[in-house]
């Protein structure tokens, strides 16, 4: 073992060599990639610039960028936010990656996984629902859940969080329980001191290293550009992990979603309507019904708004409804403002009004004779009040801007949801789409859903996250290049020469690496133009690209169906579809993932190649049929042979090593639907501005998304299998190529027997991209 040596400021600089602090983990080994990741991260921090780095599945990215932000954080004393998108990653990095560094770095350094305020029990909820549970709680079993989770509540060693809790509670318990802002009193509530959610905040302010989601990273930047309020501490250093998932979490988390049931909860939280008032054991009651001691006719009079706001809001989503089914297109786009008449906001607002008066007659009651027993009572009170309070006035806000189509997300100013007015230079620069999205239910019932987004998050990510706050931010995942020059092991033109860091101290080694590592692309021209437009990073940053390690020339072969039936002609592409698939599951025994790029497509392939498959004996998992996500890749992890049909949640994010997955099957070149709201709305615009959407939107987005997928096969040296791509348009048009030469080099057959097993691929044309 050779003496672990230091740089002056205390960065073991040997730690990647034989010999060094990692040969103490089991089964590690020495990965050049993983190293050249490494320096640029290094490079980045020291000098205090953005990176765009693409870490090729098995290099192990995780410990090149974990080790350079803990030794920043050490040294400068400040932390450094880690985002992801999956919630396996956020587990890997702080359940297993940070233990295992802890255990060999000589410096001792800390790491939180943050989490959101409705991921913990709230002590003053939890004691409030158990105080009425009869009152608040119609069955049997939500009282059950209430009770076991008090029985975890109350003890020491757990963080409160609901991920600890043993069992998944209901919605319906969990959303009357858990910490909301809304809902929270401060300091000046008695729990204050235990609140699982205060100390997890604590936690975090004192961690060097802070885990997050794409989500929380999106809302805290919001919030700190809305409101100056941080859920997060300040850090000047950020990862991204899995960035190529920041611009859809980003237009989620920017816009805004309100149903009918959302409405329709708040107001039956507030006062139940009179048929849905007979409950197990009486009268199921609304919070107006629990202020016995507030005046009777202001509360008489809060609970007439609420019905007349439940019946406004019946007549407002009936005509939204009638609006959808007869007046517009089939994607549900709105492009006109004021489209229905907005009844529902004027009466939220009267709701509002009047709930406003009702807290300040009870706080003056308060203060009065009620300083007692009942003065606690009324505090928790007028929590709970204010609560309803925002939440009225946060809906009565929102639908009317949405009606007038009032939301502003061009970046010059606050994004939505804001309460700051949109300033007069702002009112042409509205790149805002709006949609109803329209979801059957149970017993034939509808979820109406208005829907805003912005068209792009560029512009809106670099004003509310990249700030000048943030010194480096490093952009990194396996697939972020659309059309590049590769470097390092397994690219097309391998280039391995030895690498000397020019990076300064205080954060990367100064001797030479023994071995010679992949060298770097710098500037890569075209390749990261996509990613680097719609996350608006900032020109001048640096760019990386890095292969994988594995043999994807000995793991992989790549199927490709030459003679298929176009896609487009979907009765004929449908119908070969189910022969193909069944042909190619032969070759890999099942062991297959089969990706769809609608459900429209899965369902009909579904209800054919099922049968076919009951008779063969091979068990068939489909998402959103069977079983939870989790829940099925569990059974198909451990069901060796089995298949699995998946749409666009299976196309990344999903780890199956080993015998049980050896078979990809890409039903369809994985384009945008151009008839989706965001999708539309883009294409309009770049054909304002000119733009070719084809080449510059539809292949970008198809090529990343195959990448994605193709990805899900190889996880570690020893998986094997085959990729099939039915879609003959990778061969039989022009920019077919363009797919090929984005995907790793592996051998590629043009099979015109669509997989049948009885030519035994006569004479395949083998070829390598």
């Amino acid at each position: 073992m050779m003496q672990e040596s230091a740089s002056p400021s205390g960065i073991p600089i040997d730690i990647w060599k034989r010999g060094g602090l990692l040969q103490k983990l089991k089964n590690y080994e020495y990965r050049p990639q993983q190293v050249a990741m490494f320096e640029a991260v290094c490079q980045s921090l020291s000098e205090g610039n953005h990176l765009i780095i693409e870490a090729g599945t098995g290099i192990g990215k995780t410990f090149a960028y974990l080790i350079p932000a803990i030794y920043y954080s050490i040294q400068t004393k400040k932390p450094v936010c880690i985002s992801t998108n999956t919630i396996n990653l956020q587990e890997q990095i702080v359940y297993k990656d940070i233990p295992t560094l802890q255990s060999i770095l000589p410096e001792r350094f800390t790491a939180t996984l943050a989490k959101g305020r409705s991921n913990y029990i709230c002590h003053r909820r939890l004691n409030r629902a158990m105080r009425y549970q009869t009152d608040i709680f119609e069955h049997a079993t939500d009282i059950e859940e209430l009770r076991r989770i008090l029985s975890i509540a109350i003890r020491t060693d757990g963080d409160g969080s609901q991920q600890s809790l043993t069992f998944v509670p209901s919605d319906d318990v969990w959303t009357k329980i858990c910490a909301e802002t809304d809902n929270c009193a401060g300091r000046k509530c008695d729990d204050f001191p235990r609140c699982f959610y205060q100390k997890a905040r604590a936690k975090l302010w004192t961690s060097n290293i802070i885990v997050v989601n794409h989500p929380l990273l999106v809302i805290d930047a919001i919030m700190r550009s809305q409101d100056d309020v941080n859920l997060l501490p300040d850090y000047s250093v950020l990862v991204v992990d899995e960035a190529h998932c920041m611009e859809s979490v980003a237009q989620k988390h920017m816009g805004v979603s309100i149903s009918n049931y959302q409405v329709g909860y708040l107001l039956n939280s507030i006062c139940p309507e009179s048929r849905m008032s007979s409950g197990r054991g009486g009268k199921k009651k609304g919070f107006l019904q629990f202020l016995s001691h507030a005046p009777a006719v202001r509360v008489s009079e809060c609970k007439r708004l609420v019905d007349e706001s439940r019946d406004s809001a019946r007549s407002f989503f009936d005509d939204v409804l009638y609006w959808f089914e007869n007046k517009t297109s089939e994607n549900g786009r709105i492009k006109v403002a004021n489209f229905v008449t907005d009844s529902l906001s004027p009466a939220l607002s009267k709701l509002y009004f009047s709930l406003v008066e009702l807290k300040t007659l009870i706080k003056k009651q308060s203060t009065g004779s009620l300083r007692s027993l009942q003065e606690g009572k009324s505090q928790e009170h007028q929590t709970e009040l204010d609560a309803y309070i925002k939440r009225t006035s946060a809906f009565a806000n929102s639908i009317g801007k949405f009606i007038r189509q009032e939301f502003r997300y061009d970046g010059s100013h606050h994004p939505v949801g804001s309460h700051h007015p949109v300033r007069e230079r702002d009112k042409d620069s509205n790149n805002g789409v709006y949609w109803i999205d329209v979801a059957k239910i149970r017993r034939g019932r509808e979820r109406i859903t208005l829907q805003s987004a912005p068209l792009m998050v560029n512009n809106l990510i670099k004003e509310i996250l990249l700030t000048d706050r943030i010194k480096t931010a490093v952009f990194t995942s396996a697939t972020l290049s659309t059309s590049r020059q590769r470097t390092g092991l397994g690219s097309h033109h391998p280039v391995r020469e030895e690498h000397t860091s020019s990076c300064s101290e205080p954060f990367v080694p100064q001797d030479k690496l023994r071995e010679p590592v992949p060298s770097r692309l710098s500037g890569n021209g075209n390749g990261f133009k996509y990613i680097k437009e719609t996350l608006g990073i900032p020109e001048g940053c640096k760019e990386t690209i890095l292969s994988s390690p594995f043999d994807y020339h000995k793991q992989v072969k790549l199927f490709i169906t030459s003679n298929a039936p176009d896609p487009n002609d979907r009765p004929a592409f449908d119908e070969s579809c189910v022969e193909m698939i069944l042909n190619y599951l032969k070759m890999s025994s099942g062991r297959a993932f089969i990706l769809f790029t609608s459900y429209d497509l899965m369902n009909s392939v579904h209800k054919r190649l099922y049968p076919a498959l009951l008779e063969k004996g091979i068990p068939l998992y489909v998402q959103g049929k069977d079983l939870p996500r989790t829940k099925m890749l569990e059974e198909f992890r451990s069901n060796i042979g089995s298949c699995l049909m998946g749409a666009d949640s299976f196309w990344q994010g999903v780890d199956v090593p080993g015998e049980a997955l050896e078979n990809i099957i890409i039903t369809k070149l994985p384009f945008p639907v151009p008839s989706e709201p965001l999708v539309e709305a883009r294409m309009e615009q770049m054909e304002r501005d000119g733009v070719d959407s084809f080449k510059n939107f539809f292949l970008p987005v198809a090529i990343l998304k195959l990448r994605q997928g193709f990805g899900r096969l190889i996880r570690t040296k020893t998986d094997k299998g085959i990729v099939v791509i039915l879609d003959n348009r990778i061969v039989t048009k022009n920019y077919g190529k363009l797919f090929l030469q984005a995907l790793p080099q592996c051998p590629v057959i043009i099979d015109e027997t669509q997989g049948n097993p009885k030519s035994q691929i006569p004479n395949p044309k083998e070829d390598k991209i």
